[in-house]
């Protein structure tokens, strides 16, 4: 399926709106797991890419934000120290899917993805209230997701009553599985998608077919 082929290549090459700083987060995550010591923070910033270490502590302080929130029995802990640099400490054989997964799934682009690949249209006023943003905050976001789909000929339209999705529905549908492999990789990671058991048990039956 070539369409399916040119959305995955746009999903893996570019931010697809969502929040830099999260992504990087991501990265640094992925190099910490990799460690089994202390990194030192100016090799860190280099590993991800920065010059300056300020930027690189001041996304693990907020980084450390997130683990809490993941984790709040402590079994990932994310230690900074001032001597020794960064290192992060997790339980024997695991991994860090569920705080990868968390990471994307707070930013607001992740939301609003959800919220139209779901519905198609969503009344703006209770996205809004139920994210406790503001409407300024919600546009500027969807313009900045535009710039990415309007390549697929896919349109978030805004208005301060609704926002919605159009476009064809085989590239939406191509966009949507595409995003969402991209960052959960597998169905039973998505939370929010319901009835999960009946969308396997049709794969499996394609799969024997």
């Amino acid at each position: 399926n070539l369409i399916l082929v040119r959305v995955f290549k746009g999903v893996k090459n570019t931010l697809f709106g969502f929040d830099a700083k999260l992504l990087t987060m991501k990265e640094i995550v992925l190099v910490l797991e990799d460690q089994v010591d202390f990194i030192p923070s100016q090799q860190l910033a280099n590993l991800c890419g920065y010059s300056s270490t300020s930027q690189i502590l001041k996304l693990c302080k907020e980084l450390d934000g997130y683990i809490k929130e993941c984790y709040p029995s402590q079994e990932f802990e994310l230690i900074i120290n001032k001597h020794y640099g960064i290192k992060l400490v997790t339980p024997p054989f695991s991994n860090n899917d569920q705080l990868l997964d968390y990471i994307v799934m707070e930013d607001l682009a992740y939301l609003i993805y959800q919220a139209v690949l779901l519905e198609r249209v969503v009344p703006t006023e209770e996205f809004c209230q139920d994210n406790f943003i503001s409407n300024s905050t919600l546009q500027r976001r969807i313009k900045k997701i535009n710039y990415y789909i309007n390549n697929y000929g896919l349109h978030i339209t805004f208005s301060q009553q609704y926002f919605k999705l159009s476009g064809d529905e085989l590239i939406i549908r191509s966009f949507s599985f595409v995003l969402l492999y991209s960052i959960h990789r597998q169905l039973s990671k998505i939370p929010w998608i319901e009835n999960k058991q009946n969308y396997l048990g049709l794969s499996q039956q394609i799969a024997d077919y």
